[in-house]
């Protein structure tokens, strides 16, 4: 009973979640379904803590039946060999109310992950042992959707369905400019490398559904070029290599401007429908779209040529099931992979061997029910936007990116205040190195700066609060590392004064 009605209560959540994002006013019927969300939500609340304190008792009475007829003996497995235990039976790590790990058996989820755990510890030793410093920026009025982030230009971009972009600096946390211009959503950002070298010399895109790209000198704020295209642009991305502009579109195309000249290079029917999300990497251009296919590109002909289509994927696993859904977003994985991710209105990662056309799944949230609406991607690390359909609140999950494998999951990291999250964009300060720290911007109904500290170089401030990784269980093959749910909301330092600072969760 209580399974019947929390999928119910979840689907209603669902259609909600759809209608917020719609990019027209609601009817009177929508409104009344959108005012109904917390009601809806206690009620999800009631139901699930009933059907956990049951899952509790059951497994309570499991373990005492265990420990009457199993031997005290137990053989010695060091911490390695204990990680590479294995998901064979879908079994998924859960934790009850007062930390402990359980392990629920949970027919519908049918991942497997393939990957020895092993691969990797110190990268994610080194990742787990950081601290995040979250600071909210103010500015926006109306739903941030995507940004730009640039650690040499010390800057960072964010666009809004307010027709506006702004330009950021990152280490006063001020806005330097509010680009104005765009008469429709500002749809994508980027910042262009800056081969001058001169710290006065970052420019900009911005595109909209106005059907304009425009460039822009992000120190001044000033326009530079209006570029207009004649398709409401829905997605953007630069390749640097070409000076050109890539668009999606609403029509299903796909386009290249060069952004000095502001000629069209090219444009072709990529999609039947909309073209919703788009990563280009040197000569590759990847697509996704709203009717679920997915395409990859070779850029360096013109017009650019199709090199695989999702129309015959097939699975890793015989478990897997292949559902065409609104692909929400992609990114290529580092060159040399061949492989590129996608999320999706799923609860899994979807990575994707497009050479060979075959499919993998990896976990990206604890239910089966969420929204992955953001990829970012590093040399090294892979961040997924995760969305707690039954809380409102967003995560951001880490994955360490490996050679030969599939992604690892590292942590998850969430300050409990942040709603759903619609874009990520991240960026390393020593992406050589086999040290550094991240600084990732998340765009939504909030936009957040968020820094990472090593533990050992934490300010001295008392009012510095910040917040540490935590586990979601998600990498089922390894125990997720012993990181689980719990402790939530326990701050590491004393003061409130401090805004910039948002902070949760200590690891165990």
């Amino acid at each position: 009973m209580e399974d019947k009605e929390i999928r119910k209560l979840r689907k209603k959540l669902r259609q909600i979640e759809n209608l917020e994002t719609q990019e027209r006013e609601l009817n009177d019927e929508e409104a009344l379904k959108v005012k109904a969300k917390h009601s809806i939500r206690v009620k999800l609340a009631e139901f699930t803590m009933k059907r956990r304190s049951l899952e509790n008792e059951e497994t309570a009475q499991i373990k005492k039946a265990c420990s009457e007829i199993t031997p005290t003996k137990v053989d010695h497995l060091d911490q390695e060999e204990q990680l590479e235990i294995r998901h064979e039976d879908q079994e998924n790590l859960v934790s009850s109310s007062n930390g402990e790990i359980i392990v629920t058996t949970n027919s519908h989820v049918k991942v497997e992950v393939s990957t020895p755990a092993k691969n990797g510890a110190k990268e994610k030793k080194y990742w787990r042992d950081h601290e995040l410093r979250v600071s909210t920026m103010e500015g926006h009025e109306d739903l941030a959707l995507v940004g730009d982030i640039n650690i040499e230009a010390e800057l960072f971009m964010t666009s809004s369905r307010d027709t506006t972009a702004i330009v950021w600096n990152m280490l006063d946390y001020t806005l330097l400019h509010s680009l104005r211009g765009h008469t429709s959503a500002v749809t994508g950002v980027a910042i262009m490398p800056n081969k001058s070298r001169q710290p006065s010399n970052f420019h900009g895109l911005t595109a909209s559904l106005d059907c304009s790209i425009k460039v822009w000198n992000l120190n001044t704020g000033k326009i530079l070029r209006n570029i207009y295209t004649y398709n409401s642009i829905k997605c953007l991305a630069f390749s640097p290599s070409q000076n050109l502009a890539i668009t999606g579109t609403d029509g299903g195309k796909l386009e290249g401007f060069d952004v000095h000249t502001g000629k069209n290079k090219f444009s072709t029917r990529a999609h039947d429908d909309v073209v919703s999300t788009i990563d280009v990497q040197d000569d590759l251009i990847a697509t996704g779209s709203r009717d679920g296919s997915i395409k990859v590109w070779n850029s360096s002909a013109t017009p650019p040529t199709c090199l695989f289509t999702n129309d015959e994927l097939v699975t890793a696993s015989t478990d897997h099931e292949s559902h065409l859904r609104c692909v929400s977003t992609l990114k290529l994985l580092p060159r040399g992979q061949q492989r590129l991710v996608f999320g999706d209105c799923g609860c899994n990662l979807k990575i994707l061997d497009w050479r060979q056309g075959i499919l993998h799944k990896i976990p990206n949230h604890t239910t089966q029910m969420g929204f992955t609406d953001s990829l970012t991607v590093t040399k090294k690390l892979l961040l997924a936007s995760s969305y707690d359909l039954d809380t409102g609140l967003g995560h951001v999950n880490m994955f360490l990116i490996r050679n030969g494998g599939l992604p690892a999951y590292i942590c998850s990291w969430t300050d409990e205040e942040t709603s759903r999250i619609f874009g990520i964009t991240a960026d390393l300060n020593q992406p050589d190195s086999e040290t550094g720290t991240i600084s990732f911007v998340t765009c939504g109904k909030e936009v957040k700066l968020w820094q990472s500290i090593l533990r050992e170089q934490l300010p001295d401030e008392d009012c510095v609060l910040l917040i540490r990784p935590i586990g979601q269980n998600l990498e089922a093959g390894e125990e997720a590392d012993r990181f689980s749910l719990m402790n939530p909301l326990i701050p590491l330092g004393g003061a409130q004064s401090c805004e910039d600072f948002v902070f949760m969760a200590e690891t165990n």
